[in-house]
């Protein structure tokens, strides 16, 4: 297991990604969606801004649009190769009184 501290981004790696709306689930090319530009100021600020979808007009956080999820955090736990269980990742998320990410990803 690993602990990571700082703000971050865990991404999905090889596992790649969609952007869809979190609200009609309308999918985007993630080529044609300023997406790069709100994980950069996050990265830096920690401010969360909003993107809008151009198919239901809702504007929602940048960081609901990702499938599968990607975490953007100041700690993460990484477990190589453990079967974890919903179940697992519920308690730590009760413990911390946070929300909590899971994020598979494969490099």
């Amino acid at each position: 297991m690993d602990v990571s501290i700082g703000r971050n981004v865990y991404d999905t790696g090889e596992l790649g990604f969609e952007l869809a709306c979190p609200n009609c689930q309308h999918e985007f090319d993630p080529e044609t969606l300023e997406w790069a530009g709100p994980v950069s100021q996050w990265y830096e600020s920690g401010a969360v801004d909003q993107l809008t979808c151009s198919k239901c007009s809702t504007s929602t956080a940048f960081t609901d649009w990702f499938t599968p999820p990607f975490g953007f955090g100041n700690l993460a736990f990484s477990f190589n190769e453990w079967f974890l269980k919903r179940e697992f990742v519920d308690y730590v998320s009760d413990l911390l009184q946070h929300q909590v990410v899971w994020v598979k990803a494969q490099y």
